[in-house]
């Protein structure tokens, strides 16, 4: 059986973070806000001709209901029948809901439960990470997981708590694109249920390395063909997607079909002990479904932005299409192993990655540090106050062989302890980024 993919309202049902060192948020939001804007300018007219229609129903059941209290020696019996035709009426006709695309950041579940029920497909997205202070419980007293675990799958969203109304959600679709500061995701790792719910596991990631002390003051802007080929595709996209009556199915052909099959034989072998994403299984098992919903973007954008027939899309989807989101999804992976190490490191880590910097760079006489005491390594930064707050990173550095502790020499001053000397290995100098301590 061919492998079927659902398109058009789920077209939003897959979550990105990307963490950022600076204070930037996702550029490409404003044309998702410009086409919301859009529609929502266009469906107003049909909103108040329903509303006035609603209200215009609802004042001939005032009025039968008013005429009943001042004459009682009509016909009861007729004029029940026709206050229950009105009611009637008037509960067939539906206001539409404003048109919505996105999601605030600050937000709690509940909310995105209920907009959900609403408009069902729907994207969070914020240049930083008030969405997860509010899964790990901003505003309750315990993380609340449930919507964003199933609306990343479409489950069926159904809530039989008798302490309050909840509403049901057929094929929810839920998009998440935050770039937080990485200590947001740090914290949201730390949270109950985080990783062993599969929360993690559902996002893409990337972590690029800061530029900060390396950023140009002037920049080149982005050529005004790129942003216009930019804004004018996404426009398509969303507006193909947004016009479809209801979700439709992407099926892959056989090539396709079996390039997923091969992916997921190969992601498999990976996920044995020892092997590359043997620690990371949980995001791993999600890998080829990952790949699978960036093929079917792929597809869509492919055949949405060309000029030839609008329903090319509907094609069936090439195993060169997967092939290209197997290539992004290594992306992904490299920077989703540098996510999950980041969850993971203690402080002590994160200090020995600062000091082995500090060691790396060479002295202003371009010599390098040969041996080291705890107070000199305590004015090296000022993440350290006091000579116990970096003790902790000088061991974990003499463990991984990058420091050795000389015999301690006396102080000179009576009472006082004997400082401890550190000698640095030499090959520290010529050592990178990825020797640190793990």
């Amino acid at each position: 059986m061919l492998r079927q993919l659902r398109a058009g309202g789920e077209l939003v049902a897959g979550l990105e973070a990307r963490l950022l060192r600076e204070d930037r948020g996702p550029q490409d939001a404003a044309g998702v806000y410009k086409v919301e804007a859009e529609l929502q300018a266009g469906a107003r007219a049909v909103i108040i001709e329903a509303e006035t229609a609603k209200d215009a129903a609802l004042a001939e059941v005032d009025a039968l209901m008013a005429k009943a209290r001042k004459n009682p020696d009509l016909d009861r019996t007729q004029l029940v029948a026709e206050i229950t035709a009105a009611k009637m009426l008037a509960e067939e006709i539906t206001v539409p809901p404003s048109p919505r695309l996105t999601l605030s950041g600050d937000i709690t579940p509940e909310t995105v439960t209920s907009q959900l029920a609403v408009h069902r497909c729907l994207a969070a997205l914020s240049p930083e990470g008030d969405l997860f202070d509010s899964m790990v419980g901003r505003y309750s007293s315990r993380p609340n997981l449930g919507v964003f675990l199933q609306a990343h799958k479409g489950e069926r969203l159904q809530s039989d708590r008798i302490t309050r109304e909840r509403p049901t959600v057929d094929k929810p679709a839920l998009t998440i694109g935050v770039t937080p500061q990485p200590a947001v995701l740090q914290e949201l790792g730390t949270a109950p249920g985080a990783r062993d719910r599969g929360l993690l596991a559902r996002f893409l990631y990337s972590l690029p390395p800061s530029n900060l002390g390396y950023r140009k003051v002037r920049t080149a802007p982005i050529p005004d063909a790129a942003a216009s080929a930019y804004d004018r595709n996404l426009t398509r996209l969303l507006r193909a997607m947004t016009d479809l009556s209801e979700p439709v199915t992407v099926v892959m052909n056989q090539a396709a079909d079996l390039a997923v099959e091969k992916l997921q034989e190969r992601v498999e072998v990976q996920l044995r002990p020892d092997q590359p994403l043997a620690h990371i299984k949980d995001w791993a098992g999600k890998l080829v479904g990952h790949i699978a919903r960036v093929a079917v973007l792929l597809h869509l954008a492919d055949h949405i932005a060309s000029d030839r027939d609008s329903n090319a899309w509907r094609a069936g989807l090439e195993a060169a299409t997967v092939e290209r989101a197997a290539e992004i999804a290594d992306y992904y992976t490299a920077h989703t192993l540098a996510v999950f190490d980041l969850i993971a490191a203690d402080p002590a880590t994160e200090d020995a990655h600062a000091l082995l910097q500090w060691l790396q760079r060479p002295k202003k006489d371009g010599t390098h540090r040969t041996h080291i005491k705890a107070h000199d390594a305590v004015a090296s930064s000022r993440r350290f106050k006091k000579v116990a707050d970096v003790e902790p990173a000088l061991h974990l550095l003499e463990q991984h062989g990058w420091l050795r502790t000389d015999q301690p020499t006396a102080s000179g001053q009576r009472g006082r302890p004997q400082a401890v000397t550190y000698r640095v290995h030499p090959a520290v100098s010529t050592s990178t980024a990825a020797d640190a301590p793990a």
